[in-house]
């Protein structure tokens, strides 16, 4: 998928309980009433090969999910695409960076993931949203996450940290925001719609 023009595509990704999709809610609807076009979308999509994806998590091989979860990505691609054509803002919630983060941790290396998904479109923003573990586990209660051990649950928490902080060293255009409370939000809202501005 190639971009000919400048567009605006924003991705936003972090683990489960940071407050990612809320702020991506949050950036839709203050977009929209500040006049602009917005499309939100999400990955894996809704599509069959998304579906299928979704579902082979914990049952296919790493590098067999890797290309299902590329395939899925390349497809949601084209209709990146054609948003941006129609002078669409997009945003889309979880992009190729939690593919790095979530699939380096099953022991794929980035190397690798970056090659299956060659020719995806790269966003004009890149944005990495994570939180305290004592604030990720309290919007968790309840949840699946919750039902690992807290020893398993900092483990967890560790790698993705470690793994988001090598990819800003890598690529340091990417937006790291820390979210544990309500101005936390309002601030990454207010920066992030600056930068899809030009402000």
């Amino acid at each position: 998928c190639r971009r000919t023009n400048l567009r605006k595509f924003i991705s936003i990704d972090g683990q489960h309980g940071v407050g990612k999709s809320h702020i991506v809610n949050k950036l839709c609807c203050e977009l929209t009433q500040k006049g602009h076009n917005v499309v939100k979308t999400k990955e894996p999509t809704d599509s069959t090969i998304g579906l299928l994806a979704r579902e082979s998590e914990n049952s296919c091989m790493a590098y067999s999910l890797v290309r299902l979860f590329a395939a899925d990505r390349l497809a949601h691609c084209r209709q990146i695409q054609t948003w941006l054509d129609e002078d669409k803002i997009v945003i889309s919630d979880r992009y190729i960076i939690s593919g790095l983060i979530l699939q380096n941790m099953d022991g794929v290396k980035f190397d690798d993931i970056i090659f299956e998904n060659k020719g995806i479109l790269v966003p004009d923003l890149s944005v990495i949203i994570y939180a305290d573990q004592d604030i990720v586990d309290k919007r968790m209660s309840g949840k699946v996450m919750t039902r690992l051990s807290s020893q398993e649950r900092l483990e967890r928490y560790d790698r993705y940290r470690v793994n988001y902080e090598k990819l800003v060293e890598l690529f340091p255009d990417i937006l790291f925001f820390r979210n544990n409370t309500e101005d936390d939000e309002k601030h990454i809202v207010k920066v992030i719609i600056d930068k899809i501005e030009g402000q």
